[in-house]
């Protein structure tokens, strides 16, 4: 597989944004529904590779495969929890070099 053919993967953090209500479970933050349903929708099509709490659980990591930071971007900006619940920490560009998830039984 050349590079060009490679699956572009970006590293996403997220941390908490103004909406988060500290005092809340994740899944009893404000449009929790409309996040997940959203989320689902991108694991389903292979947008979303893994994802979820890391750490102490405030940070979130999530794999994204998308054709470039653009693309990423738009991806982001229609998650309904993107600069209100959770906010962009980072954004990496993410070569997988070694990956033993697909490997045979």
């Amino acid at each position: 597989m050349s590079e060009a053919e490679k699956p572009k993967l970006f590293l996403v953090m997220k941390t908490p944004g103004p909406s988060w209500d500290p005092a809340l479970e994740r899944r009893k933050q404000v449009l929790w529904d409309e996040h997940a349903a959203y989320m689902d929708e991108l694991a389903a099509a292979g947008t979303v590779v893994v994802g979820g709490p890391a750490g102490d659980g405030d940070e979130v990591l999530v794999l994204y495969d998308a054709r470039d930071q653009e693309a990423l971007q738009a991806i982001l900006e229609k998650d309904p929890w993107t600069g209100t619940v959770l906010q962009i920490d980072s954004i990496v560009p993410w070569s997988i070099w070694v990956d033993g998830r697909n490997r045979p039984s």
